[in-house]
């Protein structure tokens, strides 16, 4: 069966965010598909997979923040940031009190300026920054700035610290991790990963990632004019539809819309995305995207 919506999916360890979109894609017969945020392969949690028509939708669903359960082992420092690396350095943690820890973790929160790691998907020179790190090079990488909107100490049980982190798109955890540990003097790398939330897509709406079935997977999804809950839905008559699945603007004065607000125009079912604009003194909704079949919705048409 072919799909259109979106599948939030509870990503396995040691699968990258890649190979499991695939599997989806392959489990609906579906060729369009796509996935928000990509979780690194030690990483578990939330991976919303865009299905079909819901692919055009990505722009509307990236930028969000996103929430995550990390887990540092301070004391050591690998070569990727990360429990996938070698082990280049080891502290003793003697002296260092869970207190010391509280305090540090509060210089992290807020804009943050973070250096990407070199085991990254970042390019510089159009190369990925992991493929120069395999070479065993490493280069400058400029600081990004970040938002850590929430972080809070779970637990403290060294050599383990486990964090509650809320952040905005781009935010390296395992740079967190290893910044926690120069801060601390200590050195540390990210121990384990779980993404609870991404934007409004959480861990109580996925379907297990192992193993998962087609049955299962289809009761999960999220269909297309579900996608987007935050845009109000908008009813369109037949004549409307006809008009937007030609890329024309409908009329929205007698509607009660926001300039520059977009809605989720809806008849039997999600036929665009339309975007509220004044234009001569009155209120048009534009069509950004179609996602109605147009040859489809042709046919109907001359049907009725």
């Amino acid at each position: 069966m072919s799909a259109d919506g979106i599948l939030v999916v509870d990503k396995p360890r040691d699968q990258t965010s890649r190979s499991l979109t695939t599997a989806v894609a392959r489990l609906f017969q579906e060729k369009r598909a796509g996935h928000l945020g990509t979780l690194d392969p030690l990483a578990t949690g939330v991976l919303p997979i865009l299905l079909g028509k819901a692919t055009r939708l990505a722009r509307f669903l990236e930028g969000h923040d996103k929430e995550y359960r990390a887990i540092v082992r301070l004391g050591q420092e690998t070569t990727t940031w990360d429990a996938a690396g070698e082990l280049v350095a080891e502290s003793s943690l003697a002296g260092l009190a869970p207190e010391a820890v509280e305090e540090a973790v509060k210089s992290f929160r807020g804009e943050i300026e973070q250096v990407p790691p070199m085991h990254s998907a970042l390019k510089r020179g159009g190369q990925p920054l992991y493929r120069l790190a395999r070479k065993g090079e490493e280069v400058p990488r400029p600081a990004r700035r970040v938002k850590i909107q929430e972080l809070k100490v779970e637990k403290v049980e060294l050599p383990e610290v486990v964090l509650r982190v809320v952040c905005s798109p781009g935010t390296y955890l395992r740079s967190l991790a290893h910044d926690l540990g120069e801060r601390l003097g200590v050195g540390g790398h990210l121990a384990g990963l779980r993404r609870l939330r991404s934007g409004g897509f959480t861990l109580a709406q996925a379907a297990p990632g192992e193993a998962l079935e087609l049955e299962t997977a289809a009761r999960a999804l999220i269909p297309l004019r579900e996608c987007l809950p935050d845009f109000p839905v908008v009813a369109v008559t037949p004549e409307e539809e006809r008009a937007l699945c030609q890329g024309q603007a409908i009329p929205g004065w007698e509607r009660e819309l926001k300039p520059g607000g977009h809605y989720r125009l809806v008849r039997e079912d999600l036929v665009a995305i339309g975007q509220a604009r004044e234009r001569e003194g009155r209120i048009w909704i534009f069509p950004r995207p179609v996602l109605a079949d147009r040859a489809w919705q042709e046919g109907r048409s001359m049907l009725r």
